[in-house]
Protein backbone atom coordinates (compact mmCIF):
# COMPACT_ATOMS: atom_id res chain seq x y z
CA UNK A 1 0.00 0.00 0.00
CA UNK A 2 1.48 3.41 -1.35
CA UNK A 3 1.78 6.06 1.86
CA UNK A 4 -0.57 8.58 1.63
CA UNK A 5 1.21 11.22 3.80
CA UNK A 6 4.27 13.12 2.51
CA UNK A 7 7.26 13.06 3.87
CA UNK A 8 9.21 16.62 3.24
CA UNK A 9 12.37 16.27 1.11
CA UNK A 10 15.38 18.82 1.88
CA UNK A 11 15.57 21.55 -0.65
CA UNK A 12 18.51 22.84 -2.33
CA UNK A 13 19.60 26.27 -1.29
CA UNK A 14 18.13 28.96 -3.60
CA UNK A 15 20.93 30.75 -5.70
CA UNK A 16 21.65 34.00 -3.96
CA UNK A 17 22.85 35.48 -7.33
CA UNK A 18 18.98 34.76 -8.75
CA UNK A 19 16.62 35.19 -5.87
CA UNK A 20 16.11 38.70 -4.44
CA UNK A 21 14.54 39.95 -1.59
CA UNK A 22 13.31 38.33 1.75
CA UNK A 23 10.50 36.09 2.55
CA UNK A 24 8.66 35.65 5.98
CA UNK A 25 6.58 32.32 6.39
CA UNK A 26 3.71 32.44 8.23
CA UNK A 27 1.56 28.92 9.01
CA UNK A 28 -2.02 29.43 9.98
CA UNK A 29 -2.89 26.81 12.67
CA UNK A 30 -5.80 28.14 14.29
CA UNK A 31 -9.37 26.58 12.62
CA UNK A 32 -11.92 24.93 14.78
CA UNK A 33 -12.52 22.10 12.56
CA UNK A 34 -16.29 21.79 13.54
CA UNK A 35 -16.89 19.42 10.49
CA UNK A 36 -13.97 17.07 11.48
CA UNK A 37 -15.37 15.99 15.38
CA UNK A 38 -11.89 17.29 16.79
CA UNK A 39 -9.34 19.47 16.93
CA UNK A 40 -8.52 18.09 12.96
CA UNK A 41 -4.26 19.21 13.47
CA UNK A 42 -3.77 17.01 16.44
CA UNK A 43 -5.63 13.97 14.55
CA UNK A 44 -2.72 11.39 14.02
CA UNK A 45 -1.65 10.63 10.33
CA UNK A 46 0.99 7.48 10.26
CA UNK A 47 1.79 8.44 13.91
CA UNK A 48 2.15 12.07 13.63
CA UNK A 49 -0.10 15.00 14.16
CA UNK A 50 -1.00 16.21 11.08
CA UNK A 51 0.22 20.22 11.71
CA UNK A 52 3.95 18.44 11.99
CA UNK A 53 4.12 17.71 8.65
CA UNK A 54 3.67 21.63 7.33
CA UNK A 55 5.93 22.48 10.61
CA UNK A 56 8.63 20.01 9.21
CA UNK A 57 8.36 21.73 5.45
CA UNK A 58 9.08 25.49 7.06
CA UNK A 59 11.80 24.03 9.19
CA UNK A 60 13.33 22.76 6.44
CA UNK A 61 12.94 25.78 4.27
CA UNK A 62 14.11 27.36 7.18
CA UNK A 63 17.20 25.58 7.33
CA UNK A 64 17.82 25.75 3.51
CA UNK A 65 17.09 28.99 2.31
CA UNK A 66 18.82 31.61 2.68
CA UNK A 67 16.15 34.18 1.88
CA UNK A 68 13.83 33.48 5.33
CA UNK A 69 13.60 36.24 7.50
CA UNK A 70 11.64 35.48 9.90
CA UNK A 71 8.72 31.76 10.63
CA UNK A 72 5.50 32.40 12.91
CA UNK A 73 3.02 29.82 13.52
CA UNK A 74 -0.46 31.03 14.16
CA UNK A 75 -2.46 28.93 16.49
CA UNK A 76 -5.16 29.06 19.51
CA UNK A 77 -3.96 25.55 20.77
CA UNK A 78 -1.04 25.51 23.08
CA UNK A 79 0.79 22.26 21.63
CA UNK A 80 1.41 23.64 18.64
CA UNK A 81 2.32 27.14 19.92
CA UNK A 82 4.97 24.68 22.08
CA UNK A 83 5.75 22.96 18.98
CA UNK A 84 6.40 26.23 17.37
CA UNK A 85 8.89 27.93 19.78
CA UNK A 86 10.72 23.84 19.80
CA UNK A 87 11.42 24.75 16.06
CA UNK A 88 12.50 28.05 16.68
CA UNK A 89 9.53 29.54 15.39
CA UNK A 90 7.31 32.83 16.93
CA UNK A 91 4.41 31.51 17.90
CA UNK A 92 1.32 34.20 17.99
CA UNK A 93 -1.94 33.37 20.18
CA UNK A 94 -4.92 33.91 18.38
CA UNK A 95 -7.35 34.68 21.00
CA UNK A 96 -9.97 35.28 18.87
CA UNK A 97 -9.39 32.85 16.01
CA UNK A 98 -13.43 32.36 16.39
CA UNK A 99 -13.21 35.54 13.83
CA UNK A 100 -12.63 33.72 11.01
CA UNK A 101 -9.21 33.09 9.28
CA UNK A 102 -8.65 36.66 8.65
CA UNK A 103 -7.47 37.14 12.31
CA UNK A 104 -4.43 34.97 12.26
CA UNK A 105 -3.68 36.38 8.57
CA UNK A 106 -3.35 39.50 10.60
CA UNK A 107 -1.67 38.37 13.16
CA UNK A 108 1.03 36.54 11.28
CA UNK A 109 1.62 39.99 9.07
CA UNK A 110 2.34 41.95 12.35
CA UNK A 111 4.39 39.12 13.84
CA UNK A 112 6.42 38.59 10.76
CA UNK A 113 6.84 43.05 10.29
CA UNK A 114 7.76 43.10 14.13
CA UNK A 115 10.40 40.38 13.39
CA UNK A 116 12.66 41.78 10.04
CA UNK A 117 9.99 43.66 8.03
CA UNK A 118 11.58 46.77 8.58
CA UNK A 119 14.15 46.92 6.64
CA UNK A 120 13.74 49.11 3.29
CA UNK A 121 16.69 48.25 1.57
CA UNK A 122 14.66 44.68 0.06
CA UNK A 123 11.16 43.89 -0.68
CA UNK A 124 9.91 41.36 1.61
CA UNK A 125 7.18 38.93 0.46
CA UNK A 126 4.97 37.00 3.02
CA UNK A 127 3.78 33.64 2.38
CA UNK A 128 0.69 32.30 3.70
CA UNK A 129 0.28 28.29 4.53
CA UNK A 130 -2.01 26.23 6.39
CA UNK A 131 -1.78 23.14 9.02
CA UNK A 132 -3.75 20.79 7.28
CA UNK A 133 -2.38 20.62 4.62
CA UNK A 134 -0.19 17.24 5.11
CA UNK A 135 0.85 16.34 1.93
CA UNK A 136 2.65 19.01 1.13
CA UNK A 137 6.41 18.90 0.22
CA UNK A 138 9.33 21.26 0.83
CA UNK A 139 10.75 20.56 -2.39
CA UNK A 140 8.02 21.80 -4.13
CA UNK A 141 7.85 24.79 -2.03
CA UNK A 142 11.36 25.88 -2.87
CA UNK A 143 10.78 25.18 -6.44
CA UNK A 144 7.73 27.67 -5.87
CA UNK A 145 9.31 30.09 -4.23
CA UNK A 146 12.47 30.37 -6.82
CA UNK A 147 10.07 30.56 -9.77
CA UNK A 148 8.12 32.80 -8.24
CA UNK A 149 11.01 36.02 -6.68
CA UNK A 150 12.22 35.25 -10.93
CA UNK A 151 8.65 35.87 -12.09
CA UNK A 152 8.76 39.37 -11.31
CA UNK A 153 4.94 38.83 -9.83
CA UNK A 154 4.07 40.09 -7.01
CA UNK A 155 1.58 37.33 -6.22
CA UNK A 156 1.89 33.42 -6.32
CA UNK A 157 0.37 29.83 -5.34
CA UNK A 158 1.10 26.81 -6.40
CA UNK A 159 -1.58 24.80 -8.76
CA UNK A 160 -2.47 22.18 -10.82
CA UNK A 161 -4.90 23.45 -13.76
CA UNK A 162 -7.69 25.53 -12.61
CA UNK A 163 -7.27 24.54 -9.82
CA UNK A 164 -5.06 27.02 -7.10
CA UNK A 165 -4.06 25.76 -3.67
CA UNK A 166 -1.96 26.79 -0.59
CA UNK A 167 1.00 28.26 0.25
CA UNK A 168 0.26 31.73 -1.24
CA UNK A 169 2.99 34.53 -1.66
CA UNK A 170 2.58 38.23 -1.31
CA UNK A 171 4.66 41.17 -2.02
CA UNK A 172 4.33 43.73 0.88
CA UNK A 173 2.59 46.39 -1.44
CA UNK A 174 -0.66 44.02 -1.12
CA UNK A 175 -0.43 43.90 2.90
CA UNK A 176 -2.97 46.85 3.39
CA UNK A 177 -5.25 44.32 0.87
CA UNK A 178 -4.97 41.72 3.35
CA UNK A 179 -5.21 43.64 6.68
CA UNK A 180 -8.26 44.97 5.48
CA UNK A 181 -9.93 41.27 4.62
CA UNK A 182 -12.62 40.15 7.26
CA UNK A 183 -14.42 37.09 9.15
CA UNK A 184 -13.28 33.57 7.27
CA UNK A 185 -12.02 35.05 4.23
CA UNK A 186 -8.21 34.55 3.56
CA UNK A 187 -6.22 35.94 1.04
CA UNK A 188 -7.40 34.16 -1.89
CA UNK A 189 -9.83 36.40 -2.31
CA UNK A 190 -7.09 39.25 -3.10
CA UNK A 191 -5.37 37.15 -4.86
CA UNK A 192 -8.62 36.85 -7.16
CA UNK A 193 -8.91 41.02 -7.77
CA UNK A 194 -5.62 40.77 -9.03
CA UNK A 195 -4.55 37.95 -11.90
CA UNK A 196 -2.48 39.96 -13.81
CA UNK A 197 -0.32 40.04 -11.19
CA UNK A 198 -0.49 36.18 -10.26
CA UNK A 199 2.61 33.89 -10.55
CA UNK A 200 1.28 30.19 -10.35
CA UNK A 201 3.43 27.17 -10.06
CA UNK A 202 2.13 23.61 -10.94
CA UNK A 203 2.48 21.77 -8.12
CA UNK A 204 3.09 18.01 -9.87
CA UNK A 205 1.29 15.69 -7.94
CA UNK A 206 -2.37 17.48 -7.10
CA UNK A 207 -2.44 15.38 -3.57
CA UNK A 208 -0.03 18.30 -2.36
CA UNK A 209 -2.71 20.90 -2.45
CA UNK A 210 -5.44 18.57 -0.32
CA UNK A 211 -6.57 20.17 2.73
CA UNK A 212 -8.82 18.40 4.93
CA UNK A 213 -12.31 19.17 6.55
CA UNK A 214 -13.84 16.10 7.61
CA UNK A 215 -12.55 12.54 8.48
CA UNK A 216 -14.79 11.33 5.55
CA UNK A 217 -12.26 13.35 3.04
CA UNK A 218 -9.48 11.67 5.17
CA UNK A 219 -10.44 8.10 4.84
CA UNK A 220 -11.05 8.86 0.79
CA UNK A 221 -7.39 10.12 0.13
CA UNK A 222 -6.14 7.06 1.16
CA UNK A 223 -4.53 5.08 -1.49
CA UNK A 224 -4.22 1.37 -1.58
Amino acid sequence: MQEYTSVPVYARPSDPTTANGKIHLILLAAGFSRRFGENKLLYELDGRPMYEYPMEVLRVLNECRRDIVSVCVVSQNGLILEAAAKNGFSPVENRESALGISSSLKLGIRESRKAGGSEKTEEHFYCFFVADQPHLRADTVNRFLDGFLKSGKKIGCLAKGDTTGNPVIFHENYIPELMGLEGDTGGKKVLKRHPEDVFLCDVGEVLQLHDYDSRESLRDRKIE
